[in-house]
């Protein structure tokens, strides 16, 4: 149990942000077990079923709206309100030990901090996002156009990959400016692929098409709008930590992917990954600004996996068939259904919980109504086995910490009473009452370490 005046949180569970938290913790890992278990590349339908664990956290939210913010609030014992003549009243709380009560109220909501430290997160995220957006567009223009050797050998490559992948309308190929370096896939409506003069130099012919290959398996799986998308998203929540793994997640995946489907078209994985490695190279001695707000490729641990993967695909370990976009459906329906699920459990559940810090005091005074006369009388709990052998005390029921469960209609009563004597002063009669009514029972779940408890709070009344 809880001193007179321990240090407690409560967190409301059917809020907005709450939603979206545990939405996104049960839906990623089932979305990462179900993309495991299909295996296969599957284009546009995995690039959408790992997008679930960002967008579906935001539907739920919408569908099952409650509360925007967790009520997360500092109690203090409902005695000190009272006696203060505090009007900010919000919650009344009853913490439960055994037969006795302890009244407290949710005094000092922290919602406006949480508001204010999310939007400012979101929105240096999301200007972030629109400046890189803004240093592509500029880059663009002043990307050139390959000239003679270059422009006939670039352009027989892509038309050839294309026509192998499928795409109707081959993309425009642009040279980087000089000081960028490596090869990026850009543009939604208009995809265009990017690359260095640097890097035509330093590939061979097989690296420069399985390079390229890689690009265009990234346009025909729409991996640009996908990840722009889903980038959007994960940055309007960017106060969620599941939403920055699920990003990562489908980042990695659409790389993986593409490395497979350019070395399936290519039909030479080992080009792919010496292509690759050399790019990484590259890349990593000139760092720019400009790249980080580019693409796909971002060196870094993760291409020593990459080329594990193509090293099996040219072992023949990986099977390269592409699955039918039908798994990838279905798993998706899955996950969405979990995700709603989910939502509809927390959104119907009123509960919280309360977090606090403290230890009870084993002489806190203990209210009992009085039988004859005014006022009501408050017997230490040390001698409460004694009580009639110990001279009565008539005090007023604010003065008591601890109520008797069987007694708390009449310390309600006592302080409506104690209310209007207060008047305009303090809360009225109304206020209490209406708080009352609103209780909510707390009852420990644990205590694990010390005076450290966690407890369950469930609303008892309308």
């Amino acid at each position: 149990m809880t001193s007179a005046a321990p240090t407690i949180l409560t967190l409301e569970t059917d809020s907005t942000w709450v939603l979206i938290l545990v939405v996104s913790l049960i839906t990623l890992p089932a979305t990462l077990l179900l993309r495991r278990l299909i295996g296969r590349p599957g284009g546009v339908a995995s690039g959408l079923l790992l997008s679930l664990p960002l967008l579906l956290p935001l539907i739920v939210a919408v569908v099952y709206q409650g509360s925007l913010l967790p009520e997360l609030a500092v109690l203090r014992p409902a005695r000190e309100v009272f006696s203060a003549g505090s009007s900010e009243l919000m919650h009344m709380l009853y913490f439960l030990d055994g037969g006795r009560v302890t009244p407290y109220v949710a005094f000092g909501s922290q919602g406006p901090w949480i508001m204010l430290v999310g939007l400012s997160v979101s929105s240096f995220m999301l200007l972030r996002r629109a400046l890189g957006t803004y240093l592509v567009h500029r880059l663009i223009k002043r990307c050139g156009v390959p000239q003679g050797w270059d422009h006939r050998r670039l352009s027989a490559i892509v038309v050839r990959l294309c026509e192998i992948a499928g795409l109707k309308r081959p993309p425009q190929v642009l040279l980087l400016p000089a000081g960028v370096s490596g090869a990026f896939a850009v543009g939604m409506r208009r995809p265009r692929i990017l690359i260095s003069t640097d890097l035509l130099d330093r590939l061979d012919e097989d690296e420069l098409e399985a390079i390229l290959a890689h690009e265009i398996a990234h346009i025909e799986s729409r991996d640009i709008p996908v990840i722009f998308t889903s980038g959007l998203l994960r940055d309007m929540v960017a106060w969620n930590p599941f939403a920055h793994i699920a990003f990562r997640k489908l980042h990695q995946d659409r790389e993986f992917e593409a490395d497979r489907r350019a070395a399936t078209m290519t039909g030479k994985p080992l080009a792919v990954a010496s292509g690759l490695l050399k790019m990484c190279e590259m890349v990593g001695k000139r760092r720019h600004g400009r790249q980080a707000a580019l693409a796909f490729f971002k060196p870094g641990g993760r291409v020593a996996r990459r080329v594990t993967k193509l090293l099996a695909v040219a072992d023949g370990r990986i099977s390269m068939s592409r699955e039918s976009a039908l798994p990838y459906l279905m798993a998706a329906l899955m996950v969405a259904v979990l995700g709603l699920q989910a939502g509809a459990k927390i959104a119907n559940d009123t509960s919280g919980f309360a977090i606090s810090w403290g230890s009870m005091d084993s002489s806190a005074a203990v209210y009992a109504p009085k039988q004859h006369g005014k006022g009501s009388r408050v017997i230490p709990e040390s001698t409460q086995r004694a009580e009639f052998e110990s001279p009565q005390r008539h005090l007023g029921a604010r003065r008591a910490s601890t109520v008797n469960q069987t007694d708390m209609k009449a310390w309600l009563e006592d302080m409506s009473r104690w209310a209007a004597r207060k008047g305009a002063q303090g809360l009225s009669p109304v206020t209490v009452a209406w708080e009352a009514r609103q209780d909510w029972r707390v009852v420990p779940l644990r205590c694990p370490v010390g005076s450290f408890c966690i407890y369950r709070v469930d609303k008892q009344g309308p």
